[in-house]
């Protein structure tokens, strides 16, 4: 009898269950992505001057439209739709309406640019199909050159934003329903912050440094340090041809000395610290010399006074603990490159080899030389020299190792015998230096890129450091040699154990790239360096932003 109650029990609870499913709307049980159909653009330019415009304008909208939840449709699917004319750029919504519906698209974009002088007019569009009548908006203005990539990344968002069905305060584009979208989105009460840092899937506060200070020139490498012994920080920039020092009073920075190098030599790395530990720091310079890297040591003993202690074929970096212990040095061999081999080939034969742990006297005779084991084993077989940094995550007396993996560029964690612990799932970094660039970067020499170390800085006051990355977005796809970078974004990782945490907070995008990050005591500084068309060839154009926590 109780056998055929439980049973009688179970059936009707199955039955109730099953109905609950029918009921229940299919959002709830499972989220189904929207896609949009990227549509080719009217292009009214000279493609002979500006044949950028196509590769970059779709690069733009897909590395800025892209996020969970959206499918940006591949252009294989609708490309037999399109007519020859259809090819040469669609900005009749009619007829991007009659595409998107045949692949079963939500949404499409299409539009036209045209060049003007040294402007460009924007006339870009996104076609909402969700609904019963289409709806369009419109993005219209006219922008001069060197805002150009900035004005097509805040469309993007636009139209992100209206994807995702976001409020945006009434300013800066127009529709055909006299709607009016604005550059900034309107804040959620309940966001969780951290800092100058916010969750990737809310729309962050622009940050705003304390000051931060513009160079015409173009900042290869930056780094921090105590070079007199005197107790304050000098802020030390690299150029191709000049190390750069200056001194920071309050917002004001002052330059207060400068080295110029010889022309046969390039730099494009600097890493500081006291390596023979006399109490002052040096300056480890490595540079591209004769086809191969060669590291030039510098003790700075006042105004003009650059002594060179000892030079190294090959590439020696000091690398320093983020809490405190001693740094050490680091050093790679390196080998002439040809100029016609790939580029990971280039990077294998610069970057040659083992990486060691030494120790030098001060005339630059090798005391020591300890290879680090396990680099160049496993996931990414090892790290990118220069990236490197060292800091103790768990607390056990043996510093961990934090830097890109030399195959893919993602953030990782090695154990003191450079045995992998940690490894993320995102490229990092991304620069707009690299070794042997021509006058339009465009040349059959091997473009071996240079990124920047990550930092350590505590950024929410709790007490607890977070992990500093950088992640620097290309606006174009690779042409030939070229990756452009002209934006970028900081994360933040919580750092547990010898691992660092998948819950990743992130800055609002700057603009420009990250050329390097520091952190001293409460101050977060970032290096920034423009990349654009504008900059090849040219001196460049950075900036230095400082940010109290």
């Amino acid at each position: 009898m109780n056998n055929k109650k439980n049973q009688s029990g179970i059936i009707l609870i199955s039955f109730f269950l099953f109905t609950i499913f029918l009921i229940t709307p299919s959002c709830l049980l499972a989220t189904e992505k929207k896609s949009v159909t990227l549509l080719p653009f009217v292009l009214h330019a000279d493609k002979s001057k500006h044949g950028f415009l196509t590769p970059a304008l779709k690069s733009v909208f897909i590395s800025h439209l892209a996020g969970e939840g959206l499918d940006i449709m591949d252009e294989k699917k609708f490309a037999p739709l399109l007519s020859e004319k259809d090819r040469e750029g669609i900005n009749d919504a009619k007829r991007a309406e009659e595409i998107a519906r045949h692949v079963n698209a939500e949404y499409a974009i299409f539009g036209t640019v045209t060049s003007l002088g040294g402007w460009y007019n924007l006339d870009l569009a996104i076609i909402d199909l969700t609904s019963d009548e289409p709806k369009t908006t419109r993005a219209s203005q006219s922008v001069e050159e060197n805002k150009l990539i900035p004005t097509l990344r805040d469309v993007a968002h636009q139209f992100r934003a209206i994807i995702d069905g976001l409020d945006y305060d009434q300013q800066r584009l127009s529709s055909d329903n006299k709607q009016e979208l604005s550059s900034q989105s309107k804040l959620p009460e309940d966001r969780t912050s951290m800092g100058l840092f916010f969750k990737p899937t809310s729309e962050g506060h622009e940050p705003v440094p304390v000051s931060e200070t513009s160079f015409r020139m173009k900042i290869m490498s930056f780094d921090t340090g105590d070079l007199d012994g005197d107790g304050k920080t000098e802020l030390i920039f690299l150029t191709r041809q000049k190390i750069l020092i200056y001194h920071r009073n309050d917002k004001v920075l002052t330059l207060i000395d400068s080295y110029k190098g010889s022309g046969s030599e390039s730099f494009f790395a600097i890493s500081v610290g006291d390596g023979d530990k006399n109490g002052r720091d040096e300056m480890y310079v490595d540079a591209s010399y004769g086809g191969r890297g060669r590291t030039t040591v510098f003790e700075w003993r006042g105004r003009g006074q650059f002594n060179v202690l000892f030079k190294e074929t090959g590439h020696i970096r000091i690398v320093k603990d983020q809490g405190g212990a001693p740094p050490i040095l680091l050093y790679q061999n390196s080998l002439p490159v040809s100029v016609h081999v790939y580029m990971g080939q280039g990077y294998d034969q610069f970057f040659k080899g083992r990486i060691y742990e030494v120790r030098y006297d001060k005339t630059g005779n090798q005391l020591e030389k300890h290879p680090v084991a396990g680099f160049g084993k496993g996931p990414g077989k090892g790290p990118q020299l220069h990236t490197l940094i060292r800091y103790d995550m768990d607390r056990d007396g043996r510093p961990e190792y934090i830097g890109l993996g030399k195959k893919y560029s993602k953030l990782t964690v090695w154990n003191p015998e450079g045995i992998v612990h940690w490894r993320g799932n995102k490229k990092m970094g991304g620069t707009n230096n690299a070794l042997w660039e021509g006058e339009n970067d465009l040349s059959a020499q091997a473009r071996i890129p240079i990124n920047a170390p990550p930092a350590i800085a505590d950024v929410d006051d709790d007490g607890k450091p977070e992990l500093l990355a950088i992640h620097n977005i290309a606006i174009t796809e690779k042409l030939r040699n070229l990756l452009i970078y002209s934006s970028a974004q900081l994360y933040a990782y919580k750092i547990e154990g010898t691992n660092l945490s998948h819950q990743v907070f992130t800055t609002k995008e700057f603009e420009d790239s990250i050329a390097g990050v520091c952190s001293i005591d409460k101050t977060v500084y970032l290096a920034m360096l423009k990349g654009d068309w504008s900059t090849i060839g040219s001196k460049g154009s950075s900036r230095l932003m400082w940010f109290e926590q």
